[in-house]
């Protein structure tokens, strides 16, 4: 072997076989590099986002990425392959509204709205291809707190589902030594690939892993509801001491940031300049989380003057922040501040209860069986879960 190698590349201690030795390794590497990139095309973790929308709606996919978490743009891609008569825009407390509450085409964009000049910075680009009947427009509280950052252009927008970055290659080896990255089977057929918990067709690592990811609608759904194990905010202990600590979107203010309110109404003025109706509303915390907000008395001052001042402006706002005015519940929430499919669906009946321009959209026999059967839950699209839904929260919860 050793006479082999100095009579392909020579004495390695001589110039000549020092450069053909480091040509050797780099085209070894870039070798395995290409191969990897190839695989991760595979597994769509290394795509267009136009590409994982195309998959998506021939095989109904689920979508979650490890390694190109870039919301905005796979939202406004999903928004252009569909041209939705309704979208629900705000953060990831929009999540759970579903294509088959409507009876027009729907894309939920939440999460391209994380904060407030971010939300109109996506209105904009939507608009320069696609222009929606409705919008239902998450209203999220700390989005007016002026602690909480507001960003038009954030670093990941730059991504685009194929570009290599220092993020992305770490993640990738630091996977890779997990035994979370490879799997030889999509070399020779990626027709279907399995998640855990659902029977979706799966892109995506984070959907391949764990079954957490967004449906071809834009909606999410969380695999951590499936597992038989505490999830990350059990007993809301993580919710709690964010509020405890004052940080983590539950930073304290004695009042709003009137600079908010601007860009605020910026984004309904756009939306009227357009001719789009548009329906507000506050999401919920968890009942437990709402009261023990309420225990820090004026430290959270600003979320009551903030609603006074929707009513100064006269806007319409469905205010769900308390979730006791529709259902008092822990178990029908994922966390301390999002709310599962349940909730919404009451949510929903009751906008559109009060709304005649969303009654014209919504299926309320659909939203009133998912009421009636999944009561007390988190999950409701029993249709792509073969399994039951376990009390992750460790709240006692009956599923």
């Amino acid at each position: 072997m050793k006479k082999l190698y100095f009579l392909l590349l020579g004495d390695p201690m001589q110039p000549k076989g020092f450069v053909l030795l480091c040509c050797g390794i780099f085209v070894f590497l870039c070798g395995v590099f290409g191969f990897l990139l190839y695989y991760l095309s595979l597994i769509f973790e290394h795509n267009s986002f136009s590409e994982i929308v195309l998959r998506q709606k021939e095989k109904d996919s689920i979508y979650g990425t490890s390694l190109n978490e870039n919301i905005f743009g796979y939202k406004l891609a999903l928004i252009n392959q569909h041209k939705p008569d309704i979208i629900a825009l705000g953060g990831s407390r929009v999540l759970q509204f579903r294509q088959e509450y409507f009876n027009a085409p729907f894309i939920n964009a939440g999460n391209a709205m994380n904060n407030l000049l971010e939300g109109e910075a996506f209105l904009k680009a939507m608009l320069t291809t696609h222009k929606p009947k409705l919008v239902i427009l998450g209203v999220t509280l700390w989005h007016f707190n002026e602690a909480f950052p507001n960003l038009a252009s954030l670093p990941y927008h730059k991504i685009n589902g194929t570009n290599i970055t220092s993020q992305k290659l770490l993640t990738i080896a630091k996977m890779t030594l997990l035994g979370e990255l490879f799997y030889p089977r999509y070399l020779f057929d990626n027709s279907f690939i399995p998640s855990p918990y659902l029977t979706l067709d799966s892109l995506g690592l984070n959907a391949i892993n764990n079954s957490r990811g967004f449906l071809p609608d834009g909606s999410y759904v969380y695999g951590d509801v499936f597992q038989n194990k505490p999830a990350h905010d059990a007993h809301f202990i993580d919710t709690l001491q964010r509020i405890e600590q004052g940080n983590g979107r539950f930073e304290y203010a004695t009042t709003f940031d009137t600079t908010r309110v601007q860009d605020f109404l910026r984004i309904l003025a756009l939306l009227k300049t357009n001719d789009i109706d548009v329906v507000l509303f506050v999401p919920p915390v968890a009942p437990s989380i709402y009261a023990a907000m309420h225990t820090k008395g004026d430290k959270y001052r600003y979320i009551d003057k903030l609603f006074l001042e929707f009513d100064r402006l006269g806007l319409k706002v469905f205010n769900y922040h308390n979730p006791a005015v529709l259902n008092n519940d822990d178990c029908e929430f994922l966390d301390g501040f999002h709310g599962g499919d349940t909730f919404y669906a009451r949510i929903l009946r009751d906008m559109a209860s009060n709304e005649p321009i969303l009654a014209h959209y919504v299926k309320d026999d659909i939203l009133q069986e998912i009421i009636t059967k999944s009561s007390g839950k988190a999950f409701a699209k029993t249709s792509i879960a073969p399994y039951p839904e376990q009390d992750f929260l460790q709240l006692g919860c009956k599923k």
